[in-house]
């Protein structure tokens, strides 16, 4: 009788001993293949890139902003002057009609 214990325990020593055999072998195997450096970026890294992105776009279109509202603000003063400079033209001319008038009519006096 212990001839076939030992018998059974022969064959699960030697059976167990050739699955890890292979489990062994196909786990070198494998790290053989992984030896190539890996390059990959963290999640923290390209949220870093993505922010970045955006930071850089919205202060672009804060500084094309500005520079929309500094061409608007110019060119409604230069408006705004040109309207000043042509009453004050329409102011002299009505002057220089009426004081026309007056002359001519103090010049028939006479």
């Amino acid at each position: 009788m212990e001839k076939a214990r030992t018998k059974s325990a022969l064959k699960f020593v030697k059976a167990s001993s050739q699955s890890t055999g292979s489990w062994s072998s196909s786990a070198n195997g494998m790290a053989k293949e992984n030896t190539k450096p890996q390059e990959f970026t963290l999640h923290t890294q390209q949220r870093a890139v993505k922010r970045a992105m955006f930071n850089y776009s919205v202060a672009t279109k804060l500084y094309l902003q500005e520079l929309q509202k500094k061409r608007v603000e110019k060119l409604q003063k230069s408006s705004f002057e040109f309207d000043e400079l042509a009453d004050d033209r329409r102011r002299r001319d009505t002057i220089d009609e009426k004081g026309d008038d007056s002359k001519i009519s103090v010049d028939a006096s006479i």
